[in-house]
This record gives structure tokens, sequence and C-alpha cells, in this order.
């Protein structure tokens, strides 16, 4: 989800400014479509421009509710087919549906446990492969392949870091040698790209103090998703990023430096969250404590390369909500 200038009006998840907001109409989401599943399994589709239309589809500037009966505790039949007929339905008026990344398939594991080793290796520098096994080994094994990677850079070492993973957590008395120091940073990385956002802010709040350049992208990359207390609980652990020259101001500054595109990432997923879920209490985007966060992030990798950063979210001074 990209976003791009233009003087047009603009839709972010089916919300239209009022004219008055000023300070954020020169920006849109430039996805023609964009598919939101909640707690209570409603869809909503927000359409741009099709080219042929269809009574049930979406029109430019209308929100189409598609609410279905009372939650009961019993599965939702079809569920996934008819996200995919939704899909298919706008296709066919012409319209690009964007990728449900938020709500990746679960794909059933091979009998070949070295396929999850593999994925989860990769999310480390080379030279921690040993202790990525030890750490592999302690782990209960998961009935879902990891999902997602996403590529990033750590000091010239392209690592993939899974968007989520859905082992258990290990028992507390675990048999055989301790994990080292490295090794038990290694299980709380992993274990915040966990699927229960619970056990993510558990695990975050044991790395948040380490000064290691492979931990940093596990943190940035929950710094870009829609859970409060995590995104409030990154502010408090990073103390150093409010320090002019301190290092962990460095060490985020350097990776934000060597990845331009994951920050600029991250930045409209601050944007879009804050606009679908917590607009109704923080009507300013600068305060907002994921836009707190980014100005932080922002600042330290102005120092890191001494000049202007790109921004891709409004400013956090601009008024308006």
């Amino acid at each position: 989800m990209v976003v791009e200038k233009r003087s047009a009006p603009w839709l972010v998840n089916g919300y239209r400014p009022r004219k008055a907001d000023s300070a954020y109409a020169a920006y849109r989401f430039s996805a023609n479509v964009q598919v939101i599943i909640d707690a209570d399994t409603r869809a909503e589709t927000v359409s741009r421009s099709p080219s042929r239309r269809h009574p049930a589809q979406p029109r430019p500037g209308r929100t189409i509710h598609t609410t279905p009966e009372p939650r009961s505790t019993r599965p939702v039949p079809g569920f996934r087919n008819t996200l995919q007929g939704l899909s298919r339905n706008v296709e066919a008026g012409g319209c690009t549906t964007e990728r449900l990344a938020a709500y990746p398939p679960a794909v059933q594991l091979s009998r070949d446990p070295s396929n999850v080793a593999f994925a989860l290796e990769a999310a480390f520098p080379t030279h921690l492969a040993g202790d990525v096994q030890s750490v592999l080994a302690v782990m209960p094994e998961a009935g879902i392949a990891p999902t997602m990677p996403f590529e990033v850079e750590v000091q010239g070492n392209t690592v993939a870091v899974p968007s989520r993973i859905y082992n258990e957590e290990p028992s507390a008395d675990l048999e055989g040698p301790p994990l080292t120091g490295t090794q038990q940073v290694i299980l709380h990385c992993l274990y915040s790209r966990h699927s229960d956002g619970r056990v993510r802010q558990r695990h975050l709040e044991h790395i948040l103090a380490s000064g290691e350049p492979w931990v940093v992208p596990f943190v940035v990359r929950l710094a870009g998703e829609y859970v409060l207390e995590i995104i409030e609980a990154i502010g408090r652990g990073l103390p150093g990023l409010a320090v002019p020259g301190s290092a962990q101001r460095r060490l985020y500054g350097e990776f934000i430096a060597r990845n331009p595109a994951f920050f600029a990432r991250t930045e409209r997923r601050v944007v879009s969250y804050w606009s679908c879920y917590y607009r109704w209490k923080y009507g300013a985007f600068g305060t907002y404590p994921g836009c707190v966060l980014l100005e932080a992030f922002r600042a330290a990798v102005v120092e890191q390369v001494g000049a202007q950063w790109p921004r891709h979210t409004p400013h956090p001074a601009a008024g308006g909500g």
C-alpha cells in the first residue's frame, strides 16, 4: 500500500477527510481496493475507479459493509472462499485487489522439519546458524509454516524475517543445557513474530535493550503493526533514541539508512493503522504514539546520514484529524 501525492480527494480505509483537513489532503493510498477483516468478521471494501460496474460492486467514494450473523463459537463456513469470491467479483469490475498480507493462508507443513529450520535460520546472519539450531531444538513444532518473510539488510547480510510464526512457547522445565545469552535473544526475536500479540509483546520486552544489529529489524517491524501496547513498549524500551550520539541512536539510524524501502513501508503502515483503528482516540496523527516513535527513528537516521530523510507520513506538526 503506497501513499502518494494527489490533489483530488482521497480515501483512507473508507474514511474521506473533511475539506477542513487540509493537512492530510495531499495523501492517499494507491491501492484500488482494501479488504479489512476485523474481530467480528466484517468485510469492508473500498473502490476508487472501476471500469465496469455491477450493482453488488463498490463505487468510487462508497464503502460497502457486509455484516454476518451474530458471532458464535463455531467457525465461519467457507470464509476463505468468501474472501476469494469477493476478490474475484471486484476484479471483474476492473479493479485490482490488494494482496491480503495481514491474513496469510494457513499452510500445512510437510513432514520434513528442515523446511521450517531453513526458514527460521534465514532470519539471522549466517554466523549465527549454530545458535539458531540450538534454539530450534527447544522450540515445539508447529502445524503451520512461518508466513510471508520480509527481507532486510543487516550490516551487509540479507536476512528474511517471518511475518508470523505459530510455534507454542518452550516449556520452562526443559531438559538439556541452558541456552546461552545470544541464544536467548534469538529465541525472543523469533517469538516476537508470534501470531499471538501477547506473546509478541512479552518477548519483545526482552530484546529492546539489546545492542545487536540483527535484533533491530524485529523491533522496527513491530513499530509498524497495530497493537498499541507494543508500540508504547517500544517507545519506553528505546530511551537512547532521544539522546543525540547515543549507541542506540546509531544502531537504529544505520539500519534505517540501509533499508529505506522497509522504513518507508513501516511509515505507511503506521499511518494506515492509526487512521483505521486509533483516529477516534488520537485525532491528530502527531499525537499518536506510533508517530512519536517514527519521529525518533527519523531523528536517528538523519543523524546517521547527515541529511534530511524522505517522509511518507503527514507531518506531525500538522493539524486536523
